[in-house]
């Protein structure tokens, strides 16, 4: 690879997509990453709206949506009761949204990297300072030296030395509750194409549960569950038929 023109620092779905596009643009990337590869990961984003299926179809990566489960319906219950629920009008060539795992939608734009000589990925690579002046920019990882004239920064929340060296900060707050994520395989008629979010329901008091359907189990669907408060055993109703 010749000299690039642009440092992306993050090969997660941001860094890929970004070095994705300005590759469309005849711009010779190189994608700094400070893991030693890909991970397998759990689901962990799981819900890609269109305009982000948009963007990555633009950039060779349609098979997201190809891929992904589009599910059309979101019921909110509290306890037993159902208080709302909507539904999505499929508009245009795209759903509005898909539920996919991050790990599957990386290595599709691995995949979509791999086979665009203007992009290189360079794992193992842990940036810990950026110097700029007037002609571009110099990253530090480790002893390495790297030059560029510009530089994206696609590292999140864990890049505090970059950010340091740049001056940026990360304000914000966190949420004192815990969250437990849990990918399941499980026979849930009727849910496969439903979004359902409990709120201190009966078969698990004082938590709530985020339900999302996903593609690969044998319905076609894998429940996804978020709860608050200290771990301990998530368990669902007897209907629905838990394996």
């Amino acid at each position: 690879m010749s000299e690039p023109q642009v440092i992306v620092v993050g090969a997660g779905p941001v860094g890929q997509s970004a070095a994705l596009l300005l590759a469309r643009w005849g711009v010779q990337v190189l994608v700094l990453d400070r893991r030693p590869g890909r991970g397998s990961g759990g689901s962990r984003s799981i819900c890609q709206q269109r305009d982000v299926l948009d963007i990555w179809a633009a950039a060779g990566a349609g098979k997201v949506a190809e891929e992904g489960l589009a599910w059309t319906t979101a019921r909110t219950y509290h306890r037993d009761r159902e208080l709302f629920s909507w539904t999505f009008e499929r508009e245009g060539p795209l759903p509005p949204c898909v539920n996919i795992s991050q790990a599957r939608t990386e290595q599709i734009l691995d995949e979509v990297i791999a086979a665009q000589p203007l992009v290189e990925v360079r794992w193992g690579h842990e940036v810990t300072g950026l110097d700029q002046d007037d002609s571009g920019v110099t990253v530090h990882c480790g002893q390495r030296l790297l030059r560029a004239p510009y530089v994206l920064v696609c590292a999140g929340a864990r890049a505090q030395a970059v950010r340091a060296s740049l001056g940026v900060s990360f304000t914000g707050h966190s949420f004192e509750d815990q969250f437990l994520i849990c990918d399941i395989k499980a026979d849930l008629p009727g849910w496969e194409n439903e979004r359902r979010f409990y709120f201190d329901p009966v078969w698990n008091p004082g938590r709530q549960v985020l339900i999302h359907p996903c593609p690969g189990a044998r319905t076609g669907s894998t429940g996804r569950s978020r709860r608050t408060s200290s771990p301990r055993k998530l368990i669902f109703p007897e209907k629905s038929g838990k394996s």
